[in-house]
């Protein structure tokens, strides 16, 4: 066991609204900044590969074309799948959609969730220019996060003064229970020492692997705790020079690997075996920055066969190629929307856009308004190639 367990009692309300006074067991993990001895050899050449992996992605990135396009497309992605995991059912296609098209209500609070996932992202690369990685920069994140969304009642940018626990309707048949909330200012002071003692030379993917264990194990937030240990995760990457940009997608690795992933976390508690947990993290960062690299390497090849294929429409390629760029940054369009980004009539944005769908560029398909009382479908284009390249 990779710490101890205590006791503690509280008053709680059970099924019938009352208060309860319940004793209950919780773990403490061990603290780390007193240092941590590495035993297993394959996990240091497991982290020179995937340092190698992720310098590779940084070092071809800055020949891509529309980089900040492909930015933004990466950090929705992520923000989709470490959202998935929490239970957040919005699909990456979704979220490209304008908001006025979304009418389900569940699926317009899921969306929001996910943007505010984006939104802390990119906030996230600002505040790292002025806070270390520390309460104050968690709980920035955190607000951001859960603000006007579900768990909005939760004390977002808050650490918590409540006991909570994971599994189960109560604590009574929770699966897991993590550290007393009193506690919390031992136990994240430590963390945040850890992170930044460079004297405890580990290497740095250990060093987040062994932060994102600590991080989820004690539970700071009342909500919200597994998206924030996953950007975390990015913020690392940034932090320590080893990203030049939040384009990770370690989340997808996690989704696809969702009962591995929560397995390992949980047997670390459980048998203290830490090692097997920093070699999942080290080899799911490693898978990440692969794919990460395949989609950038799929985007690139993108963009040449659509330019090949524009300069086809002779007189119509200088449109053709502002369609385009407005198609990387809103994949789906409807005609109208081309018309006046474009400042041409309807009748040559129809033409425009069968251009577009008889050179297999684009797909037609029709949207509607949830804003229109009737209800109408307008005709559009869905850049499906390219959306596809990020589910």
């Amino acid at each position: 066991m990779y710490g101890e367990i205590k006791k503690a009692q509280e008053l709680f309300r059970n099924e019938k609204n009352e208060y309860e006074r319940i004793s209950y067991e919780y773990f403490f993990p061990h603290l780390l900044n007193s240092g941590f001895k590495i035993m297993n050899p394959d996990i240091y050449l497991l982290s020179e590969n995937a340092i190698k992996t992720i310098a590779e992605l940084n070092a071809d990135s800055k020949n891509l074309k529309n980089i900040d396009v492909f930015l933004r497309m990466i950090v929705k992605q992520e923000a989709v799948k470490s959202s998935s995991i929490e239970g957040t059912r919005t699909t990456f296609s979704e979220i490209l959609l304008p908001e006025q098209i979304i009418k389900d209500v569940e699926k317009t609070k899921d969306r929001e969730e996910v943007l505010n996932y984006v939104k802390a992202t990119f906030e996230m690369s600002d505040l790292l220019e002025k806070l270390p990685i520390s309460e104050r920069f968690m709980c920035n994140l955190h607000k951001t996060l859960l603000n006007s969304v579900r768990g909005a009642d939760k004390k977002p940018g808050c650490i918590r003064k409540v006991q909570n626990w994971i599994g189960g309707n109560s604590i009574k048949s929770a699966k897991f229970i993590p550290p007393h909330w009193s506690e919390l200012p031992l136990l994240l002071d430590d963390l945040y020492k850890f992170w930044h003692n460079d004297s405890l030379k580990l290497p740095i993917l250990v060093k987040m692997a062994i932060f994102h264990y600590q991080f989820e194990t004690i539970h700071p937030f009342e909500d919200g705790n597994g998206r924030i240990g996953r950007l975390l995760i990015l913020a690392q990457l940034l932090d320590a020079k080893q990203l030049i940009k939040p384009w990770f997608n370690v989340s997808y690795i996690f989704e696809r690997n969702k009962d591995n992933y929560t397995n390992a976390l949980k047997n670390a508690n459980t048998t203290g075996d830490i090692e097997s947990w920093i070699l999942f993290f080290i080899d799911s960062l490693n898978s990440a920055a692969q794919n990460t690299y395949k989609i950038y390497h799929d985007f690139n090849e993108l963009q040449k066969e659509c330019n090949d294929q524009i300069i086809k429409l002779g007189a119509k390629a200088q449109n053709a190629q502002k369609l385009l760029d407005e198609l990387y940054n809103t994949p789906i369009l409807a005609i109208s929307e081309i018309a006046k980004k474009l400042n041409i009539t309807m009748p040559t944005a129809k033409s425009l856009a069968q251009d577009l769908i008889n050179l297999r560029m684009v797909e037609a398909c029709s949207i509607k308004l949830k804003a229109e009382k009737l209800n109408r479908k307008h005709s559009a284009i869905c850049f499906t190639k390219y959306i596809s390249l990020f589910e």
